[in-house]
């Protein structure tokens, strides 16, 4: 967990991007870049990024070792977001979170992503470069069951 962490973590860090969370077994990525364009391709960019690494360097390191190989699923949309902070002052309880429906949409779309795969959502689809469009194919994706009825998803190669 912790070389996965690391490893994925100093991708975020080469695509404009900050870790905002763990998750238990993943984390949640943001970029935050002033020019919209630029933001959505690093996080296709990004996003596909994870998975070479993965395959080419964590996933050997470990199988050398013994160990077993690691899965990830990676999913992404673009929206805007908001930083909220909670407090309890009576037990000293602190949290600080992102309230945004893209942030919703895209754990959906990891939740439905096969092994090893990465998938977009349609806001972001829209706001990348040719170069992506043409890696991209849709995918089946029941939003009803998620509450985004007629979403359109697509996996990037």
């Amino acid at each position: 967990y912790k070389i996965l962490i690391q490893e994925l973590g100093t991708v975020v860090g080469q695509f404009n991007g900050s870790i905002f969370k763990l998750t238990g077994d993943g984390f949640i990525a943001v970029i935050d870049h002033p020019c919209f364009t630029r933001q959505c391709d690093n996080a296709v960019d990004m996003g596909l990024s994870f998975l070479v690494i993965l395959r080419d360097s964590v996933n050997p390191a470990l199988e050398e070792a013994g160990l077993h190989r690691l899965e990830i699923r990676v999913g992404a949309d673009y929206g805007e977001a908001r930083i909220q902070r909670l407090e309890v002052q009576t037990t000293g309880y602190s949290q600080t979170d992102i309230v945004s429906d893209a942030l919703n949409r895209a754990v959906k779309i990891e939740n439905s992503c096969g092994s090893d795969e990465f998938r977009i959502g349609r806001t972001l689809y829209e706001l990348v470069h040719v170069q992506w469009l043409e890696r991209a194919q849709g995918v089946v994706f029941n939003g009803a069951t998620v509450g985004i009825p007629g979403y359109e998803v697509y996996r990037v190669t």
